[in-house]
């Protein structure tokens, strides 16, 4: 998930909540990033993952896909990879 305002932050953490609320949260990895977030709050949220841009994003997933966790992300900890099915 991106955020690139402060104000849509909050909702990353429904997105997460909801995830766990459907029982699902495992069957998904989550990696936030944007200009006003930090590890800090990816940790306080329970993303997977933080990604200070879009690069880093990608190298993170491949890792993820790769080890098949994650595993040594090139930047802290924490984009949802997989759609839910509704």
């Amino acid at each position: 998930m991106l955020a690139l305002l402060t104000t849509t932050m909050p909702y990353m953490k429904v997105v997460i909540d909801r995830l766990v609320e459907l029982e699902i949260r495992d069957d998904y990895v989550v990696l936030v990033g944007g200009a006003p977030l930090n590890e800090e709050f990816s940790k306080a949220i329970g993303a997977d993952a933080y990604c200070r841009d879009a690069a880093v994003a990608i190298e993170t997933a491949k890792n993820i896909w790769r080890v098949g966790t994650i595993f040594s992300p090139p930047i802290g900890r924490s984009c949802v990879v997989k759609a839910p099915e509704y």
